[in-house]
């Protein structure tokens, strides 16, 4: 779900946090801050400041640091962020400033050089260079000091005041409003300060925060915002962190357990949400294919949204290419933007390549989202930029989304993201954060697509739009999701789950159990359903001429039944498979490795598990090093390209391009199922671990 990342972005909105002027240089010195979530401390902030002189140049260098470390979807990751700002001493503007942010295998930088009123912007990637025209009032903030905040506030009454900030994160200049609340004492590292309260609003993000501020010095003391603070704290800070989880930061319960979300054609919702990243109002959550009714304020919502999102065909397509020069409200979405380089000539090269056989603007959609859907692997966090998408082969659903935008605005095709929540299964279900696309097609307007959930021509009714994405820090801050109403299929709220099952499939109901565990095969919306105690409930689709029960919302599982000597369904066989990206490393081959055997080795990404496996060569063979099992030596290939582990359940396949150079491994596992009458013990996951591959 894409949005997981804005969430794990939001601390960084500290780095640029204001200033106009000083009344004199600060000090050099080391300042600490931790940051707290839930009464944990998983992060902390370092500024290092000292005082240089370049060519007659006088001005300060800030170095900044800020590690957090934080949970969610299942696995645990560690941002840190580095950055050196260059302030003028005389205004405390900052004129140049170099990021690098560090997670998992994310890695990015950028640089900005202010010149006179223009902001350049280098995006740290093959010298590409953007320029932002700035305001002559515009604050070019640094993160420790607020003198133009305690000259505007100190000592005064409580008032509001309207800023122009620039933002380096979104490349663009934000609206900023700072209220006055009131002054007091506060007492950190054992010593008093005294402190102007103000609250912060971003008419453009609507990101709302605290924070105070030392009115001796414009000193930062802390700051409080919906999902943590930060205060002033010693270097002590820096040892014994924990992870702190952002799940319900990103995810909202519902209560109703949907089998399959895809089929959902309608849905009506009751919630209260706090999101940032767009600047919201009743107006905005209007839009085609999905009602509003309640209020907004500051970005707060609170009402009910009824959503029929409607299948578009393709009719009366545009023609592909389609010249748009002539309508300009569609030029921003056909241009690059941060993250969205459809002007990068590997991605453009790639699109064309995809749809060259496209006969329309449609046919060439779905080619290009069809491909971001197969090739990249889904990763939180992971991705971030198209590009980087592109080349790692992963990311979570903003990486997709921002792939996709490119891929399409490269070949012409006006495209943006979106994002808001959608409907995930569970035996709770819930709403999480998540990111998608719309594709302009003429007449019949903006069409949304979802590559990520596999939903490459449409989006299914649970898609709750809040926005096009305009910042790099989101965060859907759910309070309360209600289901009020659905429809999926045959399924709908308050219908039964049972009814009669029939001679066409009386026959498989029951329980299964195998060597993970136990669930139950049950007739569910008129055909055959999986349910996995304490997990959820999966329909399937009805039989294909070999005797698979495919999962509709995961295609890459299966369910065979086999009978026994008089004909009665005795045992199932779960089929899985998983699809582990090449990571684009160059490697040396030792000189006795055949020829044959050097395309598959490397390492191979395993999603979700911020870890590889790795395809090496031993005993004249393949084999695969797991970090936490050793080698695995596999046998073959097969006549079908199959190579097994010791204990052929599991069998393994690479995936090619056209220029036959392997791009994945495919890992395939069988998990014998028989029929039985006992107690159902809970199955710890559908796709259960391969023997020797635990994932």
């Amino acid at each position: 779900m894409n949005a997981l990342k804005s969430a794990i972005f939001i601390p960084l909105l500290l780095l640029f946090l204001s200033i106009s002027s000083f009344s004199r240089a600060p000090q050099e010195q080391k300042y600490f801050y931790a940051i707290e979530s839930r009464g944990i401390i998983c992060g902390y902030s370092e500024f290092s400041l000292q005082k240089q002189r370049k060519a007659g140049q006088k001005f300060l260098v800030l170095d900044h640091k800020l590690l957090m470390q934080q949970s969610g979807m299942g696995t645990s990751f560690t941002t840190e962020f580095f950055t050196k700002i260059h302030l003028d001493p005389e205004t405390g503007h900052f004129f140049f400033a170099e990021s690098r942010i560090e997670q998992g295998s994310l890695k990015l930088e950028s640089k900005i050089v202010i010149e006179g009123q223009t902001a350049y912007i280098h995006s740290g990637q093959k010298g590409q260079i953007r320029k932002v025209e700035l305001p002559p009032d515009v604050l070019l903030e640094n993160p420790l000091y607020f003198p133009h905040l305690i000259n505007d506030f100190k000592g005064k009454s409580p008032h509001t005041k309207k800023y122009q900030t620039f933002d380096p994160r979104d490349e663009a200049v934000h609206e900023i409003t700072y209220t006055k609340l009131t002054e007091e004492k506060i007492n950190l590292m054992k010593r008093e300060y005294h402190a102007v309260i103000l609250d912060r609003l971003n008419h453009v993000t609507g990101a709302k925060l605290r924070i105070w501020i030392d009115s001796e010095n414009a000193l930062l003391l802390k700051i409080k915002r919906h999902t943590h603070s930060q205060f002033l704290a010693d270097a002590a800070i820096k040892e014994n962190l924990q992870h702190v989880n952002i799940d319900d930061r990103i995810i909202a319960k519902a209560g109703v357990n949907i089998g399959d979300y895809k089929a959902i054609s309608f849905m009506k919702v009751k919630g209260t949400l706090d999101p940032v990243g767009n600047w919201i109002t009743v107006e905005s959550l209007n839009v085609p294919g999905q009602s509003f009714q309640g209020t907004v304020k500051n970005n707060r919502i609170q009402g009910v949204f009824e959503i029929r999102h409607i299948k578009y065909g393709g009719q009366n397509a545009p023609a592909f290419p389609r010249d748009y020069s002539k309508n300009k409200a569609l030029h921003k979405y056909l241009e690059p933007e941060y993250g969205i380089e459809s002007h990068d000539p590997v991605l453009r090269e790639q699109a064309e390549k995809i749809t060259q056989d496209a006969k329309d603007s449609w046919d060439a959609v779905q080619c290009l989202s069809q491909w971001v859907d197969e090739e990249i692997s889904y990763e939180v966090p992971g991705g971030v930029t198209a590009r980087n998408t592109y080349d790692q082969r992963l990311g979570e659903c903003g990486a997709h989304s921002r792939l996709l935008a490119a891929f399409c605005r490269a070949v012409g095709i006006p495209a943006r993201v979106v994002w808001g929540c959608m409907y995930v299964p569970g035996q709770e279900g819930g709403f999480g954060q998540h990111g998608w696309n719309e594709v302009y097609m003429g007449e019949a307007g903006w069409i949304p697509i979802d590559a990520t959930s596999k939903e490459n021509s449409f989006v299914d009714s649970s898609h709750i739009r809040l926005g096009e994405l305009t910042s790099q820090s989101m965060s859907l801050n759910p309070e309360k999701m209600e289901i009020l109403d659905f429809k999926a299929g045959a399924e709908a709220m308050g219908r039964s789950d049972e009814s009669e099952a029939g001679e066409m499939y009386s026959p498989y109901l029951g329980k299964y159990r195998g060597a993970k565990g136990s669930f139950k095969i049950l007739f569910r919306n008129g055909g055959l359903a999986v349910d996995i105690p304490g997990k959820m409930i999966f329909q399937l689709n009805e039989p294909d001429g070999k005797g698979r029960w495919y999962f509709k919302i995961m295609p890459q599982a299966h369910i065979r039944f086999e009978q026994d000597s008089s004909g009665l369904v005795a045992s199932a066989d779960l089929y899985s498979s998983k699809r582990l990206p090449k990571k684009p490393e160059p490697l040396e081959y030792e000189d006795n490795i055949p020829l044959k055997y050097r395309p598959y080795l490397g390492k191979y990404r395993i999603p979700m598990r911020q870890m590889d496996y790795t395809v090496v060569f031993r005993e004249n063979n393949l084999a695969v090093y797991d970090p936490t099992e050793g080698i695995i030596p596999l046998t073959g290939p097969d006549s079908e390209g199959m190579w097994s582990d010791p204990s052929h359940r599991s069998q393994i396949s690479f995936a090619k391009d056209d220029r036959g150079l392997v791009k994945a491994m495919i890992i395939h596992s069988i998990e014998k199922l028989d029929k039985i009458v006992p107690n159902i013990s809970i199955l710890p996951s559908l796709l259960p671990p391969l023997p020797g591959f635990p994932y």
